[in-house]
């Protein structure tokens, strides 16, 4: 066991990431080492949305108990972490999924809407 002197300086509190763009971490300041997260953001939306895109289509074609996360991580290309990371459960994922859909769907009616509402405002030429 180590004795301590009482004159001995507490130990340094463990400084603040250096910006947004790199994670500093302490024990590797020796090698100056960094890795940068530029990027990483954009890639886990993308997986995000590779995912529910994959999952809506299965769910549709298959239904709910007809698909397994297995599958749509196979087809989706990423791990069953990544879907459970993500989504927390089938059922998370079913609920990102159909919001996907019913949102796609909600958007479309309202540009038909939106079409409609401007054809009849539009006098004939004549």
């Amino acid at each position: 066991m180590r004795k301590t002197r009482s004159d001995e300086a507490p130990p340094a509190a463990i400084p603040p990431r250096p910006d947004s763009d790199s994670i500093h971490f302490d024990y590797l300041e020796m090698l100056d080492f960094e890795i940068p997260t530029k990027g990483l953001q954009q890639r886990s939306i993308d997986s995000r949305n590779r995912i529910i895109g994959v999952a809506s289509k299965a769910f549709m074609g298959k239904g709910y108990a007809g698909v397994s996360t297995h599958e749509i991580s196979a087809e989706a290309g990423v791990t069953q972490g990544l879907i459970t990371y993500h989504f927390k459960s089938k059922d998370g994922l079913w609920q990102a999924a159909m919001d996907q859909v019913f949102g796609e769907f909600r958007n479309s009616l309202a540009e038909r809407i939106r079409v409609d509402r401007r054809a009849k405002r539009t006098p004939l030429a004549g």
